[in-house]
C-alpha cells in the first residue's frame, strides 16, 4: 500500500524522532535501502557507508547477524576507508 502523507507520521528531518514509523512509511530500493536512511546517512556525512551496504545486508540477513553486530561492521568499514584515504593524502 502507498504512503499517505497525510495520515503518515512525518518523516526523519522533520524534527519528529520516529525512526521505526518513518522506516516502516519510507520507499525501499531492491536492496532494502530506505529512502530516509539514505538522507540520514547523508546527513551526518556517512554517505559513502551506501557504496558498500547492499553487499553487507544480503550475508547479515542470512546469518541473522545481531543490530549492533552489523552496526559494528559497517562502521568499522567506513573508518577503514577513511584510514586509506588519510593514508593517499599524506603521500
Amino acid at each position: 500500500m502507498p504512503r499517505d502523507a497525510s495520515t503518515s507520521p512525518p518523516l526523519i528531518g522533520d524534527g519528529d524522532r520516529r525512526l521505526r514509523e518513518a522506516h516502516f512509511w519510507a520507499e525501499t530500493n531492491d536492496a532494502g535501502i530506505t529512502t530516509d536512511l539514505k538522507q540520514v546517512l547523508k546527513r551526518l556525512k556517512l554517505g559513502p557507508i551506501l557504496d558498500t551496504l547492499p553487499e553487507r545486508l544480503a550475508p547479515a540477513r542470512q546469518q541473522k547477524m545481531p543490530h549492533q553486530d552489523f552496526l559494528l561492521l559497517i562502521l568499522s568499514d567506513e573508518v577503514t576507508l577513511l584510514a586509506v584515504a588519510d593514508q593517499r593524502l599524506t603521500r
